[in-house]
């Protein structure tokens, strides 16, 4: 197994690229261990110095950083990774580095005309074993669910220094809460080597991310790199052990359902024999079609449709 630590030197801000150095080579098949982290200002939290140390650290990346708010770990080089592949990017696990997380009401919340002040939650106790927050708030218990908001490969170079913001054809900021451990992502490729970057840990988050933000925590995550030659995607999409996934992302809300529904009629009438009309009825009998997010520029949705249907 590989090991990426969150230092200065393995980290970059704000932005995907595909001029960027690439901090780790590997083979498709590789594991490796990533940590991430975040910048902000804990001077006064009880929070282990380490971490402190390493959020100052990723805070000196911001002044040569891009125009998002991510503070990135990569990216990774896949030998073999050519534009057209597919990047298999497998969630081995996915654990919490930390007690600290924030939940910041920002201004690009859902009701943020009627929350203008800026504020953070601060939580200092996540208990790691049970996966909860006690008294979150007065009798509030809080369940933990960790997973990363943003994974991404480099766009395509004319791109330049790509916000770490809105999502796109390189995945990047998702924001889908469930690419937890066990779930796969896959990421068509733009570049050689892929150039895979993660980070945007969650504690939790809820579907919408109606402020802005979920619990924004520090996460360690081991991911196995598969370089697919065969798959062809449009965008990134998905699984979990239980359900196929296909993303969505757009200005308009409507229209990023339609991608959504309109890639999950594709991938059932190329990969399940339908066709396009059996797959269109069935994803309106069984499918369910979520919000992931509403606040990255460009509106998420994702459709889930359960595996079990077919024998």
């Amino acid at each position: 197994m590989h090991f990426l630590r969150a230092v200065p030197e393995n980290i970059h801000f704000g932005f995907y690229a595909a001029d960027l150095k690439p901090v780790l080579v590997i083979q498709s098949g590789d594991t490796v261990q990533i940590e991430t982290s975040r910048c902000d200002d804990v001077k006064n939290l009880q929070i282990d110095d380490s971490i402190k140390s390493e959020f100052a650290g990723a805070a000196s990346k911001k002044a040569e950083g891009g125009p998002g708010p991510h503070t990135l770990t990569g990216p990774i080089y896949i030998e073999g990774a050519e534009s057209g592949d597919v990047l298999e990017v497998h969630i081995q696990d996915v654990q919490l580095r930390c007690e600290y997380g924030v939940n910041r009401l920002i201004d690009s919340g859902v009701l943020a005309d009627e929350f203008p002040e800026e504020k953070d939650i601060v939580v200092t106790r996540m208990d790691h074993k049970e996966k909860r927050v006690k008294d979150f708030f007065p009798g509030v218990s809080l369940p933990l669910r960790p997973f990363f908001g943003s994974m991404g490969v480099a766009p395509l170079p004319a791109s330049g220094r790509m916000s770490s913001l809105p999502p796109g054809i390189h995945a990047g900021n998702l924001d889908i809460k469930d690419l937890v451990q066990g779930s796969t992502l896959y990421i068509p490729i733009q570049v050689k080597g892929a150039l895979f970057s993660c980070g945007d840990g969650h504690a939790c988050q809820a579907d919408g991310e109606a402020d802005g933000t979920g619990l924004e925590t520090p996460l360690t995550g081991i991911f196995t790199f598969v370089i697919n030659h065969d798959m062809k995607l449009k965008g990134p999409m998905a699984e979990t052990p239980t359900h196929y996934m296909t993303i969505g992302f757009h200005k308009s809300l409507r229209t990023a359902a339609r991608i959504a529904i309109r890639e999950m009629v594709d991938f059932l009438t190329e990969t399940k024999g339908l066709t396009r009309e059996q797959a269109y009825a069935l994803v309106s009998l069984v499918g369910d079609l979520h919000v992931s997010q509403l606040v990255n520029l460009l509106e998420g949705v994702r459709f889930l449709l359960p595996k079990n249907l077919f024998s």
